[in-house]
């Protein structure tokens, strides 16, 4: 490449920034409310198909976390706000339609109960710190199919995390610097090809 080498990309934006940082604190979240020990957790591809969730399912009971999109609000000024929406699917199997529902008593044997009250209790209004508090949408029992087991439940919701702005104006401000030095590469190139 011709001219001066550019400062390396904004370390925290090429990291996701404050979306990472949420994706990652939820996952650790979910991890205590749902335990390893008792449910193996996974990340959900954006579209996942049925092969993935099948094979998703013969782990037993599972948490998949995913990431949907950051939507602005309408009130966002010149740094962009928006609500940063983490879908959560939680894959169970029991024996029995009753176990299913109410589950065994034990961690590793809950059922849809439990596992929506636990939710609800952990992750809604549960705060971020300096990011955002989580406000769950809704916790609902999906339809799945003909190829869903029986005595299987796809338990899915929404964790939403109102007015999430990036981290700082530090990080902007790099990436602004970036940019406007890419641009004055890019224009000293072109005129000397001309």
């Amino acid at each position: 490449m011709v001219g001066d080498i550019p400062p390396s990309y904004p370390d925290a934006i090429l990291k996701g920034d404050v979306l990472t940082e949420l994706f990652e604190a939820v996952q650790a979240r979910l991890k205590l409310i749902l335990p390893e020990s008792a449910f193996a957790h996974t990340i959900l591809p954006p579209s996942p198909t049925k092969q993935t969730l099948q094979a998703t399912m013969k782990n037993g009971a599972c948490v998949a976390l995913g990431f949907a999109g950051w939507h602005r609000n309408e009130n966002a000024g010149a740094i962009f706000r928006g609500d940063a929406i983490f879908p959560l699917s939680i894959l169970l199997t029991h024996v029995t339609s009753r176990d299913l529902y109410l589950g065994t008593g034990q961690l590793r044997g809950m059922g849809v109960t439990g596992v929506m009250a636990a939710i609800a209790g952990g992750m809604h209004s549960w705060e971020v710190p300096t990011i955002g508090t989580c406000r769950l949408q809704g916790l609902h029992m999906s339809q799945s199919g003909d190829w869903f087991e029986e005595r299987s439940a796809l338990i899915t919701a929404e964790l939403i995390f109102n007015d999430v702005s990036l981290g700082n104006a530090e990080t902007l401000a790099l990436l602004e610097d970036f940019i406007t030095l890419q641009s004055k590469i890019t224009t000293v190139l072109e005129k000397k090809d001309e």
